[in-house]
């Protein structure tokens, strides 16, 4: 039964995403704010496709905690959920994601119109400044910039592994940084087969201010994103 819900649901969530995609060919002509509202529905018909298919509920906690102007936004990463998500948790999200994500046939022309963050990951220095630029500009637009400090998915319960970018950022940019724990894992597997009911649970915890040392920053993120993942069973 299990398998029969999974195949019924990635079924229809490939049908109402291109649906979707198809649909919202033309906002390229339009201004870029419907293309952002375009990927909120999307996100919201994934919610209702999850609930109504898988008994898979979504629980988004702590949006008060969002600072207002632009903030670093600091996520656990353990499913492809998770980004669809971050459309309905902030408004126009500024995504960091891999350079070869954009070759992907109409979703790499989608992320560059919703003005996401590409990292060419082999371009040294002069690439990571490119990032930094790029954030910045967004920051100063007032959107928030969605990294993943892990870097890719992790599995429940994996050990922790925080790469440098995220504190490269805090140091550079001078924003808050707010930190996101998940269970998305639990119930939103990397196999097809691997979708589960129950309540997925992300929980946005308060912002860490900006100026503190590398060290302090680091420790603060870790434990909080750790620990409140742990506390969701994940």
């Amino acid at each position: 039964m299990r398998t029969l819900r999974a195949l019924a649901f990635n079924t229809l969530f490939i049908i109402w995403s291109l649906l979707v995609f198809v649909a919202t060919v033309v906002t390229f002509l339009l201004p870029r704010r419907t293309l952002v509202r375009a990927a909120e529905i999307w996100a919201t018909g994934v919610v209702v496709l999850m609930k109504a298919v898988l008994g898979l509920r979504v629980r988004i906690e702590g949006r008060e905690n969002l600072p207002s102007g632009g903030y670093i936004l600091a996520s656990k990463h353990q499913s492809a959920i998770d980004t669809i998500l971050l459309h309905l948790m902030v408004d126009d999200p500024a995504i960091v994601l891999k350079k070869e994500l954009l070759r992907i046939p109409l979703y790499g022309r989608y992320a560059k119109r919703l003005g996401m963050l590409p990292v060419d990951r082999s371009g040294g220095v002069a690439a990571l400044k490119d990032m930094l630029d790029g954030a910045r500009n967004r920051l100063e637009a007032g959107r928030a910039v969605v990294i993943y400090p892990e870097g890719t998915r992790r599995e429940p319960a994996s050990p922790p592994d925080y790469k440098s970018g995220v504190v490269m950022m805090y140091r550079q940019l001078g924003v808050p940084v707010v930190p996101v724990a998940l269970n998305t894992g639990l119930f939103w597997g990397r196999k097809w087969r691997h979708r589960e009911g129950g309540t997925l649970t992300v929980r946005i915890l308060p912002a860490i201010p900006s100026g503190l040392d590398k060290a302090d920053f680091q420790s603060r993120l870790v434990n909080a994103i750790e620990t409140e993942t742990a506390n969701l069973g994940a």
